[in-house]
């Protein structure tokens, strides 16, 4: 394996650095709070590499090219700008790392490559290196209006309390990565201690994060680990794949659905014309959803807003 100068590589498009107010723009801003996290998880200062001038000519595409080899992540900060034609520079160097990572990998089947979405961006634009990797989202769908908004990296801003978190839980994972470039980790696929956390609505998010930032935290491996399917047909098989390789299943009861449809309702099952949510009287709705593999239990957790309704099931078997 080659020797890395650099812990990281950021790629991003320019433009999202704009500053929003004063000379501080997102990337910036980004780059030193992670930098930080990273510093307080790992022990020491990481080296993170962005270039911070256009590029285009010969030498400066040697200097990227380069300092992409001696990394040993890059973090893709996709945005509308990063796929854009003009881009081209974006999609060079996400192109490159990946070929170089795929000759040099680790010791663990991990992608090398971290997608961050700062910015709405539909999954059929993600760049094809990054389709299946799960990202962090720096955003949310508005619930009355629709619309995605992004979490303000300013103070005063909307849910900066969201885009702190975020970055802290995005320093954590790859705080774990780096850690075995220096010391090798053995992993094991053991069913007892992988649980599957399922999929929730936006104003369930925080909760689930939380969660598997706590099972991760005491050595739970959690699936999903890759991005569930569009389709609905291949959603479900994805889910019933992943509950076999579980010891148990963690289904959040929301408050959103159950508040509009007057019954409390658990959702965690998505497809893409919409929401499909089962009523915690599951016995009828529940037969169209993944059966629950013989040995796996069912947890459903009542979020504390939500309506004080539970129906844990024993492991079967």
């Amino acid at each position: 394996m080659d020797s890395f100068t650099n812990d990281i590589f950021i790629s991003y498009r320019h433009l999202d650095n704009a500053p929003v107010s004063g000379e501080t723009g997102w990337i910036d801003d980004f780059t030193a709070k992670l930098k930080t996290q990273l510093a307080f998880k790992l022990g020491y200062e990481p080296v993170i590499w962005r270039d911070r001038k256009l590029g285009g000519s010969d030498y400066f595409a040697d200097v990227i090219m380069n300092a992409l080899k001696q990394s040993k992540l890059l973090i893709s900060i996709l945005s509308p700008g990063y796929v854009a034609p003009k881009s081209e520079w974006c999609m060079r160097e996400l192109s490159e790392f990946h070929r170089l990572a795929e000759e040099n990998k680790p010791h663990h089947d991990k992608s090398r490559c971290i997608k961050v979405v700062k910015s709405f961006l539909p999954r059929d634009q993600h760049p094809v290196q990054l389709q299946g990797l799960l990202g962090y989202e720096f955003y949310e769908k508005d619930e009355e209006s629709g619309r995605p908004r992004e979490f303000s990296y300013l103070p005063q801003g909307e849910h900066y309390s969201r885009y702190i978190k975020k970055i802290d839980d995005l320093a954590f994972d790859i705080s774990e990565m780096l850690k075995t470039f220096d010391a090798p980790q053995v992993t094991t696929n053991d069913i007892e201690r992988t649980v599957y956390l399922a999929e929730v609505t936006t104003d369930r998010t925080e909760y689930r994060d939380s969660i598997k930032n706590e099972l991760v935290s005491r050595g739970f491996r959690v699936l999903p680990d890759t991005e569930l399917p569009d389709t609905a047909a291949e959603y479900r098989e994805a889910v019933s794949k992943n509950l076999k390789q579980s010891r148990l299943s963690i289904h959040l009861i929301g408050e959103k659905f159950g508040r509009e449809l007057g019954t409390p309702c658990v959702t965690n099952v998505w497809i893409p014309d919409g929401y499909k949510d089962s009523p915690a009287d599951r016995k009828r709705p529940r037969r169209s959803t993944p059966s629950r593999p013989r040995g796996v239990a069912r947890l459903d957790r009542a979020t504390p807003s939500a309506a004080p309704v539970a129906v844990p099931c024993a492991a079967s078997g």
